[in-house]
């Protein structure tokens, strides 16, 4: 009996995202950014939309990666702040200002880091998950060209392997 051909190499690494895809999402995001500015504005600034800024980070984070989220984080806080300074906000200490600007900045930033840091683990998950498929269906494929009674005697029980 001939040994069955080896399968291909199963890929490696989590998939890279291209520069252009990158460049869509941040359009994407600061097009998002100045649509929440511009309704902060109208809406005037005794209303919240600190949560509403998160979302074009978040979703920066997930789809372009860590160094895009972070530059929508200073975008959000560039949009919140121009919002609030239209606005006529003028706090009575300066420090307040800054303040302010620094925390939101910073609970940016943390969300940008913690979503781009959880699908760059989903992503080498998945990297893994297929490495170890291939990895096990090479082992059953030599095992089956080394035993071919084996093979006969016993059916697959792993339905997963294709």
């Amino acid at each position: 009996m001939t040994p069955s051909p080896e399968p291909k190499a199963a890929p490696t690494g989590p998939p890279s995202v291209s520069l252009r895809r990158k460049l869509t999402v941040l359009v994407a995001a600061f097009a998002g950014l100045a649509l929440l500015g511009w309704i902060d504005f109208f809406t005037g600034y005794e209303l919240g939309f600190f949560v509403f800024y998160s979302l074009p980070v978040g979703l920066t984070a997930w789809h372009a990666g860590r160094w895009p989220a972070l530059l929508t984080a200073f975008g959000a806080s560039l949009s919140w702040w121009l919002a609030d300074r239209f606005n006529g906000v003028n706090p009575s200490n300066r420090f307040y200002f800054y303040w302010n600007l620094t925390i939101h900045f910073l609970a940016f930033v943390i969300n940008a880091v913690t979503i781009a840091k959880i699908k760059s683990e989903l992503n080498e998950r998945h990297a893994l998950d297929a490495e170890l498929r291939h990895v096990k269906l090479l082992l059953q494929r030599r095992a089956d060209a080394t035993c071919p009674v084996c093979q006969k005697a016993s059916p697959r029980q792993d339905s997963t392997v294709p």
